[in-house]
């Protein structure tokens, strides 16, 4: 089953990561890049017809590249690498073409590269690309050894080898055809020659004609109606599919996933639909002087589809309080704020506590109202209007992970600690562990509640929880007991102590209108980190629109890296430290919905400042200079 399903929805997933990360060309931008080559004059043949064309109804996406050169030369100087970075792009640009130098210099690096995304009939997703080239005379000149030129028509000519060469078979088949813009010819490559016929036109006679703008480096695009046409058809079947496996994903009649099974109708429905709520989705990556920054926007032409509908009422005109990051332990790694309005993810939520209940306990006949009271306990804690939370997750010295969050919910937090104290309960009665250890392996009543002591107490009104790494039991019986021994008994041996298993806590302190919520080795110690005087950890500047911010420090890479590698720790650590700012810059990806001209916007925006570019660069370094 699961098979069939990846055989229909990969396609279809991959056309949506492509929507939602990319829109139509701009169109009307003057000329950009840093182009210094001269390009001779070239007089196009009688049949060369250079009219703009509209996009192929298989084109469903585009990528746009700024001159490769340039890009490499600004990127080198974030890095620190000098020409380093085009150094490399040099060495390794005949290797696309199978080491075919003549054919590699025709391809113009100071040029625009465009690749064309389509879905051929039958073959599935192909992909074509479209390099600047230099000027017809001169291409011709430089392919004139070792390579001929076949007429395709309308000026453009297939780039064959000839000699020995011309045995092997090439990877890759490449056109020259005359070209809109500047340069005034293109290099296009595909695996095969009709692929190229399908989209030639698009690419040399339209695409030129619209350069990027000023600033765009790398543009990942969707042409939505396309798009739509392409695969509602997929779209449509991938959704049958997963109603005719519901019973398998379900566990069949389970009447405990009731809820799941309303939610997996949503699901359909939204994978149904959902292409068609997509208007147009654009992804910008941008090497600026200080920063690198890629931005996401998706505008909905609806939002029928019920679960893309939930998460656009979920977040309008939520706030995240990145207030509360002051206040969290300095040290971590990430930092995230964010906020949702629950009531519009009800269904959501009732299929989590359906889900969690039923697989735990599976349609075991629980008795006593035991798995009644299981899904009243965790539907108790999910019952909430609204949800904010500012959190730090880092690891510490041994590579222990911790998390640190300041959390806002409609119940008061004295009462959703009773509320958690209830779960646990509920988790621990004789039936639901016998459930839980049979279906998932897991010893729920390995799980305490941890009274505080005088040397170490739980804070007032807090409460601390124990969850021990050996909580994942195997299944397997107890040992047998060895055979009873005649005669004389050896001398007993010192036993040696068996100690005691690693254990979690979890931390759960009311602090005014908000709880804190602790989790980690030495959950306690990291909430009197917390607690203590500190200067603000990150500070995420407000944007408009966001729901929802994370920031990652550079500082405190290493330390994530401490348990499982040492040597490229410390060689990350040295890296960080030898940055201007010493890792202390974070990169920042926020998470936004913005209303234009009554169209709704799903975007976010990432940004890298240069000071971890100069981190980069120093470990990217030896590898270009080959040293180990």
């Amino acid at each position: 089953m699961m098979a069939r399903l990846k055989a229909r929805s990969v396609p279809l997933l991959s056309v949506l990561f492509l929507t939602c990360t990319s829109a139509r060309p701009p169109v009307g931008q003057p000329p950009t890049g840093t182009s210094t080559t001269v390009h001779a004059p070239v007089v196009a043949m009688a049949t060369d017809d250079m009219t703009e064309v509209p996009p192929p109804g298989a084109l469903f996406a585009t990528v746009r590249l700024s001159p490769l050169q340039g890009m490499a030369e600004r990127l080198g100087q974030r890095l620190g690498l000098g020409d380093r970075l085009v150094t490399a792009l040099r060495e390794a640009h005949p290797g696309v073409f199978d080491d075919d130098e003549a054919l590699a210099a025709v391809a113009d690096l100071n040029a625009p590269l465009d690749v064309a995304l389509y879905k051929a009939n039958p073959g599935g997703e192909r992909t074509v690309v479209s390099y600047g080239a230099l000027a017809l005379d001169r291409a011709e000149a430089r392919l004139s050894d070792g390579h001929r030129l076949v007429s395709v028509g309308g000026g453009s000519r297939r780039v064959e080898r000839t000699g020995p060469e011309s045995e092997r078979a090439p990877a890759n088949t490449c056109e020259l055809s005359p070209a809109a813009g500047n340069p005034p010819a293109r290099l296009v490559c595909a695996e095969d020659r009709e692929h190229i016929a399908a989209v030639r036109p698009f690419l040399t006679r339209t695409l030129p004609r619209h350069p990027l703008a000023p600033g765009e480096d790398v543009v990942f695009e969707a042409l939505m109606d396309n798009v739509h046409a392409l695969y509602h058809q997929d779209a449509q079947d991938l959704a049958r599919e997963l109603l005719r496996e519901q019973d398998d994903i379900l566990e069949g009649s389970n009447p405990r996933l009731a809820g799941a099974r309303t939610w997996l109708q949503e699901l359909v429905e939204s994978v149904s639909v959902g292409l068609d709520d997509l208007d147009r989705a654009r992804v910008v990556a941008s090497l600026g002087e200080r920063d690198l920054t890629v931005t996401t926007d998706v505008s909905l032409a609806s939002a029928r589809a019920p679960l893309l509908r939930q998460l656009v009422d979920a977040s309008r005109g939520q706030h995240p309080p990145v207030d509360l990051l002051a206040r969290l332990p300095p040290g971590g790694l990430l930092y995230d704020a964010w906020a949702l309005s629950l009531d519009p993810l009800r269904p959501t939520l009732h299929m989590l506590a359906d889900l969690a209940t039923g697989l735990v306990l599976g349609d075991a006949n629980i008795p006593g109202g035991e798995g009644t009271g299981l899904h009243t306990a965790v539907s108790g804690l999910l019952a909430q209007d609204t949800v904010s939370a500012a959190t730090a997750t880092g690891w510490d010295d041994q590579g222990h992970h911790w998390t640190v969050s300041q959390v806002r919910v409609t119940t008061p937090p004295p009462q959703l600690i009773a509320n958690v104290r209830t779960l646990i309960s509920a988790l621990q009665r004789p039936a639901v562990v016998r459930a839980a250890r049979s279906r998932l392996q897991v010893d729920l009543a390995r799980v305490r509640v941890v009274p505080g002591t005088a040397a170490a107490p739980v804070p007032a009104g807090g409460l601390l929880v124990h969850i021990p790494d050996n909580i994942v039991v195997d299944g397997s019986t107890p040992p047998a007991r060895p055979p009873a021994r005649t005669g004389a008994r050896p001398p007993a041996r010192a036993r040696t102590p068996t100690p005691p298993p690693a254990v979690t806590e979890v931390l759960l302190v009311p602090d005014g209108a908000t709880l804190w919520v602790s989790w980690g080795h030495n959950a306690r110690g990291h909430l009197r980190d917390a607690q203590t005087a500190h200067p603000a950890p990150v500070v995420i500047p407000a944007v408009d629109g966001m729901y929802g911010a994370m920031a990652l420090l550079p500082a405190a890479v290493p330390a994530l890296l401490q348990r499982e590698d040492p040597t490229f720790a410390r060689s990350v650590r040295e890296a960080v430290q030898g940055a201007p700012d010493h890792g202390t810059t974070p990169a920042v990806l926020y998470l936004t919905q913005t209303t234009a001209g009554g169209t709704t916007h799903l975007g976010s925006q990432l940004r890298v400042p240069g000071t971890m570019l100069t981190a980069l660069g120093t470990l990217l370094g030896p590898l270009l200079s080959g040293s180990p």
